[in-house]
């Protein structure tokens, strides 16, 4: 197995690293997470969960940091939920399986371990998810960790709860954009006024909105892979927000 995530890294990612714009409405979060990353080097490692609705931002930000981490040489060991079987070899976007990262992060030195659909994970996995955050608390590992809170089972929900209540782990409420910054990233558009109005702030329906000019109910549509098990009702109504602390 290989320390770092050597495959392409996603667009998002890509254009970061490239220099490209900040994520529109996410560069607090980004300064204090690549702020975490250098302070990786003074031994002082940290746990994030980046809690929010489909859409809302949390792989963007992930993989945002994680081309910041690249960039400063700090290896990359990647997981999601639906990736727990795969081989310590990896699958074909460099993937790695939950417990070939927590056995990276075992070895010490600074890393960036990135959890994502933690509410996708088995319970059965959930003990490698805490050994994990564990290992933030002894030094110079960053962990990120994606997941839509209301799809959390409870018993993966409890250990959400525990690890924040000791002092592992801090969960970060991603909310929609502001009018403003939903403008900034639709760009120039004749319809932006009733495209901001059908996207309640949520990036992925805004950029699905643009590029198509559907309907608010023909982007969730579009998007159903994100959407899959998520209420009825919260395709309807825009999560809270909440970040850094």
């Amino acid at each position: 197995m290989t320390d770092d995530l050597r495959g392409p890294l996603p667009p998002i990612a890509r254009r970061r690293h490239g220099g490209a714009r900040p994520l529109v409405g996410r560069e607090a979060e980004v300064q204090v997470l690549v702020g975490a990353l250098t302070a990786l080097g003074a031994g002082s490692g940290r746990a994030v969960a980046l809690a929010g609705d489909p859409g809302i931002g949390k792989s963007a930000l992930m993989w945002t940091v994680a081309a910041e981490a690249r960039a400063a040489g700090i290896p990359v060991c990647a997981t999601r939920g639906q990736t727990v079987a795969a081989s310590s070899h990896g699958d074909a976007a460099g993937l790695r399986d939950l417990r070939d990262v927590v056995a990276r992060a075992a070895r010490g030195g600074p890393l960036l371990a990135v959890v994502e659909d933690l509410h996708l994970l088995p319970v059965d996995q959930l003990p490698y998810v805490e050994q994990l955050l564990e290992a933030t608390a002894a030094g110079q590992v960053l962990c990120l960790v994606a997941c839509r809170q209301r799809q959390l089972v409870p018993t993966a929900a409890e250990m959400v709860s525990r690890a924040a209540s000791g002092g592992l782990l801090e969960v970060w409420d991603l909310g929609p954009l502001s009018r403003e910054e939903s403008a900034q990233l639709l760009g120039e558009h004749p319809d932006a006024d009733e495209i901001c109005r059908q996207a309640m702030g949520n990036p992925q329906y805004l950029k699905v909105l643009r590029a198509r000019g559907w309907t608010g109910a023909e982007a969730v549509t579009a998007v159903l892979g994100e959407l899959a098990g998520l209420e009825p009702e919260s395709l309807t109504r825009a999560p809270g927000g909440g970040g850094p602390r």
